[in-house]
C-alpha cells in the first residue's frame, strides 16, 4: 500500500496543544482543558491557604467552595475570579503562541528540554515575584506560560500510562532530575494500532506502548519540524505518534498515538485516559503553587503568593454612600456652569435610586452648597427626591469677573455635612476669598473629608496659565479608600489654590471640559457610591406605539431613559396588571436637559408596555439594578481551536465563536438565546443557545459569520416563567483591517537595540491607508512611533519596530492601527528586560546541505552532515542541548575566551532541521535553528514500511565531515597556542582528537536520570550528549 505523507499546513493547528484551551473548543463534552485544569486548581489552592494558612479558625478545607463564598466580599470575589481568567487567558495564550515548539509541548520526545524550559520559567517567577516593586501581571503571564508546559506534561507523555494520575515531582523544579530517562531515538516505544474512529472506540490502542523498563516518551507530530524517526525497527513497531485526524506522523509505523487530551476516539487515541491525565494536570498545578516545600507558597511567602493570585483585594474606592454620611455637592453657579449643572443633576438621579435601594444602610441626607459673586447658599435634607428637585430647578445666572466665592460654599457644605462624607466640588474660577484657604484645610482634615475638584478651564486669566490640554489623571480613576495625603497627583492648569489645598488635605484635582464631565463624573460615581447598571433592553419608540419591556424579578430596581423627551406627560408607562405607573414614593419622573428619566424600585415582573403619545421617535434605553449580568468576547477558531481574537474589533467576514458568560443566575433560570441588535434597537440576529446548567455562572457560545453591520450583544431567557433580558450598548464595529505580532516574545537586553516585527493585514476588497502608532511605557524606548502605511485589498504588509530599553525590568509595547483617524485596532506586549545579553550561536563553517536525492526516508540515512558553531554565554553557560535527540553534540570550551565554546554537532538527513538551545545561568535562553535541507522538500511518500524497518547495509556518506575536523582543529589549536609551540600543540591535538573520538565522547553528557536503567540505555545516553549540565 502507498501513502503519501507530505504534510499539509493548513490541518497541522489543531495537534498543537495538549488539552483543549476551553470549554469553547470541546464541541460540548465535559473534556478537561487547560481553562477548567487551571480554574479548579486554582479555586482548591485559594480554599486550602483561607483554611489552613490565612484563617484556619473559621475555614474549613473540605468545603472550599463554602470558604471561597463566605471569605470573599462581592467585589473581592470579582476580582480574584477575574485574576484566575487572567492566568487562564495567559495559558491559552502560551498554546497559541508556541503550538509548533516540540519542547513547550512536550511533543517529539522533547521531554528533557521541556523540563528545562519550566526550570527556567519557574525561576523568572520566582525573580520577579521577589523584586522591589513586582508587575503582578508579567508574573502572571509567565505563570499562565509555565502551566501550559507543565499540564501537557500529562496529555502528551506517557507518565500517566505507567503512573495514573500521580503527579511527577521532580518535573520543572529547579536543581531536580527528571526521575526516568528519555527512550533514545533507536529504541521502539509503540507498535501499530488500528486508529480508525470505531477501532480506537474499541480500545485498539490501549497496549499500544512497548518499551524496554520504565522510560519517558511522547508522540511524534507531523508539524513541529521533527520527523519521526523509521528505519531500524522490527515491522509494525517504532515511535509512537501523538495521534488525532490531522497528525500525519499516525501513518507512520509504530501507526495511531498516544495523546490523552480529549475524551473523543477520534482526536485522542489514549481517550480513556483522558481523566487521569485531566487529574494529573490538577495535581501538578496545585502543588507548583503550594506543594511541601517547593511551591510557589513556601518560595513567596503568604502575602506575596496571594497577590498573585489575586486573593489580597482591598477595594480600591472610598464608599461615599455609607450610613452615617452625608452626599455633598458644591456647586458654582454662574452663567457659565449650565453644563455642571445638567451633569450634576442627571448623576444625582443615579446617586439618589442607589441610596434609596440602600435603605436604612445608605447615607444620612444630602447637602448642596451654591456660590458665585458674592452669593452663596446652603440647603440640607434627608430626602433625596427633594435634593434631585433642588439640583433641576437650579440655574446658571449671573458671572462676569472670574474669581468667585468658592471656598465660602466650600465651608458651608463642610459645616453641615457629617464627618467622613464625599464632597463634589464643580468650578470654572478661581477664588475670590483665598485669605479663608487655611479654614478650609483644617475643617477637611478635622472632619476626614473627601474633596474631589471638578474643575473647568474657563476664565480668560486661567486660559494665559494654562500649561497643557486637561485631562483625567491615569491613577485617579475615584476617591481612594485609603488616604493619599502627599502623594496628591498635581494637574496641569491654574487653580493653584485648590492644587494646594488638596495637596495638604489628600484630595483629588480633575481638569474636565464640558463635552468630558458626564464620562468622568459618572466613572466615580459608579466606583465611589456604588451606582452599577445592568442594561435590559434597547429601542426606539415612535409617536402614538408602544413597546413592550419584559422586567424579571432579579431587578429590584428599574430606570427608563427617554431621549429627545422633555416632559414625563408626553408617555404613559403600563405596569404588568394595567395600570399607569404613578411617580410618587419610590417611583420617580425626572426631566434633564431634554430627556425624561422614570425611575422604578422593585417594579413587579411582567410584561411593561411603554407607549409614546407626542410625534417625533426617541431612543429609550432601560437598565437597572439586579445580580444577572454577562460578558461575552470574539473568539476565532485556529485549526479547530478557540482562541480570543488577538485585537479589540473583529475581522469582518471572519468566522467567530461569541462567548458568553452570564453571571448570577438564579437555578431555575435559563438562557435561550444570544442576541445581535442594529445600534437603533433592531434585532439583526437572534441565535439560539442551550443553556442546560443550573449553576449561578453559564458559559454559552454560538458560532457568528461577521458581517460589516454594526451590532451590540443582549441575551434573554426565562426566570421563574417570565421572560429577562440584558444587553451591553457597546457598539460592535467590525473592521478590515488586522494587526498582530510576527516575532515570537523575546527579552530586551538594556543598551541595546532590538526589533519587534508587526504585520499589517488588511481584509478589505479596496486599498487602505492606515496609521500605525507604537508607544511604550516607560516612554523614549522606540526609534520611532509613526508609520503610515498602503496595504492593498486582501495584502499584508510588515514593519520593524526598533527599541532600545534603559536599564529597567518591565517595559509594555502597544500599537495601534488607525484608518483616517479612527482607531480600530490595539495590541499590547509585555516586554521583560534583562541586563546582561543572553548566549549568541553562530556558526563557524558547515558541511553541504542534503541533496534532493536524500531527502526521502529510503536515502536520507545514507547522507550525513556536520555544524561547528561558536557558543557565547556573557553570564556564564548553564545548559546546552540539540533538538532532536538523533543529532549528536559535542562540545569544548574556548580557552582563549572566557564564556565561549565550539559545538559540534552531527546527523544525517533524516533529521535535516535541528536546533542548538543554550541557556546561561541567568536563566537566558537562545535558540538557533538549523536547516540542511537546501531548500528541497522531505519526501515521506513510503511504498512499504517493511523495506525501512531493516537496517540500511549502504554506508554513510562521511567525505564532507573533512573540511569540519579540519575547523575543530584550527580552533583548538587558537585556544593552545597562548602557552604552547604550534607544532607540538598541533600533534597534540591530532592525538587527543582522535582518542576522543574513540571514546564517543562518553564523559561530557549524561542524561537526566535518577532510578537504574539499563546499561544499554545507559550507554546510549553518554552517546546521544543531548543535554549539558554544568
Amino acid at each position: 500500500m502507498k501513502l503519501s505523507l507530505f504534510f499539509i499546513l493548513g490541518y497541522y493547528i489543531l495537534l498543537a496543544k495538549g488539552f483543549l484551551p476551553s470549554q469553547e473548543s470541546t464541541d460540548g463534552r465535559t473534556d478537561y482543558t487547560h481553562a477548567s485544569i487551571t480554574q479548579a486548581a486554582i479555586y482548591q489552592v485559594a480554599a486550602d491557604v483561607i483554611a489552613n494558612v490565612i484563617d484556619p479558625t473559621n475555614y474549613n478545607a473540605s468545603d472550599p467552595d463554602g470558604t471561597i463564598q463566605t471569605y470573599f466580599t462581592h467585589d473581592a470575589l470579582i476580582h480574584f475570579a477575574q485574576t484566575v481568567m487572567e492566568i487562564v487567558n495567559n495559558n491559552n495564550l502560551a498554546q497559541r503562541t508556541y503550538r509548533d515548539d516540540a519542547a513547550r509541548t512536550m511533543n517529539c520526545e522533547q521531554i528533557v528540554p521541556g523540563h528545562l524550559l519550566l526550570q527556567s520559567l519557574r525561576d523568572n517567577i520566582i525573580h520577579q515575584s521577589q523584586s522591589a516593586n513586582p508587575d503582578w501581571d508579567v508574573v502572571r503571564e509567565l505563570t499562565g506560560q509555565y502551566l501550559f508546559t507543565l499540564q501537557v506534561f500529562y496529555s502528551n507523555t506517557n507518565w500517566v500510562e505507567m503512573f495514573g494520575d500521580r503527579v511527577c515531582q521532580e518535573l520543572g523544579v529547579p536543581g531536580k532530575s527528571l526521575p526516568l530517562n528519555v527512550s533514545g531515538p533507536d529504541m521502539v516505544t509503540c507498535v501499530s494500532c488500528n486508529y480508525s474512529k470505531e477501532a480506537v472506540q474499541s480500545f485498539s490502542c490501549v497496549d499500544n506502548m512497548r518499551m524496554d523498563g520504565q522510560l519517558l516518551t511522547s508522540g511524534y507530530t507531523s508539524f513541529q519540524g521533527i520527523n519521526k524517526p523509521i528505519g531500524n525497527f522490527p515491522p509494525k513497531m517504532g515511535k509512537c505518534s501523538h495521534g488525532g485526524p490531522y497528525d500525519s506522523s499516525k501513518d507512520i509505523p509504530a501507526t495511531g498515538g498516544i495523546n490523552k487530551e480529549t475524551s473523543s476516539p477520534e482526536l485522542s487515541p489514549h481517550f480513556d485516559l483522558h481523566k487521569q491525565a485531566g487529574e494529573a494536570a490538577i495535581k501538578a498545578t496545585y502543588d507548583f503553587l503550594i506543594g511541601n516545600g517547593t511551591g510557589l507558597l513556601s518560595i513567596l511567602g503568604v502575602k506575596k503568593f496571594t497577590e498573585i493570585l489575586g486573593m489580597n483585594y482591598k477595594k480600591p474606592c472610598y464608599d461615599c454612600l455609607v450610613p452615617g454620611l452625608s452626599v455633598v455637592f458644591v456647586i458654582d453657579d454662574t452663567g457659565s456652569m449650565s453644563e455642571e449643572i445638567r451633569v450634576a443633576t442627571q448623576h444625582s438621579i443615579d446617586i439618589v435610586n442607589q441610596a434609596n435601594l440602600l435603605g436604612v444602610n445608605g447615607p444620612s441626607n444630602y447637602v448642596l452648597s451654591t456660590f458665585n459673586d458674592p452669593d452663596t447658599t446652603t440647603r440640607k435634607t434627608t430626602n433625596g427626591t427633594e435634593m434631585k428637585q433642588w439640583l433641576h430647578n437650579l440655574t446658571a445666572h449671573g458671572g462676569g469677573d472670574c474669581p468667585e466665592m468658592a471656598l465660602t460654599g466650600i465651608i458651608n457644605a463642610l459645616n453641615a455635612a457629617n464627618p467622613g462624607s464625599c464632597v463634589l466640588f464643580f468650578t470654572d474660577a478661581d477664588a475670590k476669598d483665598d485669605y479663608r484657604m487655611n479654614e478650609v484645610i483644617q475643617l477637611l482634615n478635622a472632619k476626614k473629608m473627601k474633596l474631589l475638584y471638578f474643575l473647568r478651564d474657563e476664565c480668560p486669566k486661567l486660559r494665559r496659565r494654562r500649561r497643557s490640554q486637561f485631562t483625567v489623571p491615569d491613577n485617579v480613576q475615584c476617591i481612594p479608600n485609603e488616604d493619599s495625603k502627599g502623594r496628591i497627583r498635581r494637574g496641569s492648569g491654574g487653580f493653584n489654590l485648590f492644587e494646594t489645598i488638596a495637596s495638604s488635605t489628600g484630595g483629588h484635582i480633575i481638569h474636565t471640559s464640558s463635552s468630558s464631565l458626564g464620562s468622568i463624573l459618572g466613572t466615580f460615581v459608579k466606583n465611589n457610591m456604588g451606582v452599577s447598571k445592568v442594561g435590559v433592553t434597547t429601542f426606539e419608540l415612535s409617536s402614538g406605539s408602544s413597546h413592550l419591556i419584559h422586567v424579571d424579578s432579579d431587578l429590584t430596581l428599574m430606570t427608563v431613559r427617554i431621549k429627545g423627551l422633555s416632559s414625563a406627560s408626553d408617555i404613559r408607562l403600563v405596569r404588568p396588571d394595567g395600570t399607569d405607573q404613578t411617580f410618587t414614593g419610590t417611583a420617580s419622573a425626572d426631566v434633564i436637559g431634554s430627556d425624561t428619566v422614570l425611575s422604578i424600585q422593585k417594579p413587579p415582573a411582567g410584561e411593561w408596555s411603554l407607549i409614546k403619545t407626542t410625534s417625533g421617535t426617541s431612543k429609550v434605553t432601560v437598565s437597572g439594578s439586579g445580580n444577572i449580568d454577562f460578558t461575552y468576547k470574539f473568539m476565532e477558531d485556529v485549526g479547530g481551536l478557540k482562541y480570543p481574537i488577538t485585537g479589540t474589533s473583529p475581522i469582518t467576514g471572519s468566522k467567530l465563536v461569541i462567548s458568553v458568560k452570564v453571571s448570577g443566575m438564579p437555578p431555575t433560570a435559563k438562557v435561550t438565546h444570544i442576541i445581535l441588535k442594529k445600534p437603533n434597537g433592531v434585532i439583526l440576529y437572534e441565535l439560539p443557545v442551550s443553556d442546560t446548567s443550573t449553576g449561578s455562572d453559564r458559559q454559552l457560545s454560538v458560532n457568528y459569520d461577521m458581517t460589516t453591520e454594526e451590532f451590540y450583544v443582549s441575551i434573554n431567557g426565562s426566570y421563574n416563567s417570565k421572560i429577562f433580558s440584558r444587553e451591553k450598548t457597546d457598539i460592535v464595529t467590525p473592521v478590515t483591517g488586522e494587526i498582530t505580532f510576527t516575532s515570537k516574545p523575546e527579552n530586551l537586553v538594556a543598551g541595546q537595540t532590538s526589533v519587534i516585527k508587526v504585520s499589517v493585514a488588511n481584509k478589505g476588497i479596496t486599498s487602505q491607508s492606515y496609521e500605525v502608532t507604537a508607544t511604550t511605557v516607560p516612554l523614549g524606548i522606540l526609534s520611532q512611533s509613526l508609520h503610515p502605511m498602503s496595504v492593498g485589498s486582501n495584502g499584508n504588509q510588515e514593519i520593524s519596530l526598533q527599541l532600545t530599553a534603559p536599564n529597567i525590568s518591565i517595559a509594555t509595547l502597544s500599537v495601534k492601527l488607525a484608518l483616517r483617524g479612527r482607531t480600530i485596532q490595539i495590541i499590547t506586549r509585555t516586554l521583560m528586560v534583562i541586563d546582561v545579553p543572553p548566549p549568541t550561536i553562530s556558526e563557524v563553517n558547515r558541511t553541504a546541505d542534503c541533496t534532493k536525492e536524500t531527502m526521502n526516508y529510503y536515502n536520507c540515512s545514507t547522507q550525513s552532515w556536520s555544524l561547528v558553531l561558536e557558543v557565547t554565554c556573557p553570564a556564564n553557560l548553564s545548559q546546552l542541548y540539540v533538538t532532536p535527540n538523533n543529532v549528536h553534540l559535542n562540545y569544548s570550551q574556548k580557552a582563549s575566551r572566557s564564556g565561549a565554546y565550539i559545538a559540534i554537532l552531527r546527523g544525517d538527513c533524516c533529521s535535516y532541521t535541528s536546533q542548538l538551545n543554550a541557556i546561561d545561568r541567568r536563566g537566558n535562553m537562545r535558540k538557533k535553528s538549523i536547516d540542511f535541507s537546501g531548500g528541497n522538500v522531505f519526501n515521506t511518500t513510503v511504498d512499504n514500511f517493511e523495506v525501512l524497518s531493516k537496517p540500511s547495509s549502504s554506508p554513510k556518506k562521511t567525505n564532507q565531515n573533512h573540511d569540519i575536523t579540519l575547523t575543530v582543529i584550527l580552533e583548538l589549536i587558537g585556544a593552545a597556542i597562548l602557552g604552547l609551540g604550534a607544532v607540538v600543540v598541533i600533534i597534540t591535538l591530532a592525538v587527543y582528537y582522535r582518542k576522543k573520538h574513540k571514546k564517543s565522547s562518553k564523559t561530557r553528557i549524561q542524561a537526566i536520570k535518577v532510578s537504574p536503567v539499563p546499561d544499554r540505555q545507559m550507554r546510549w545516553n553518554e552517546r546521544t550528549m543531548t543535554s549539558l549540565n554544568f
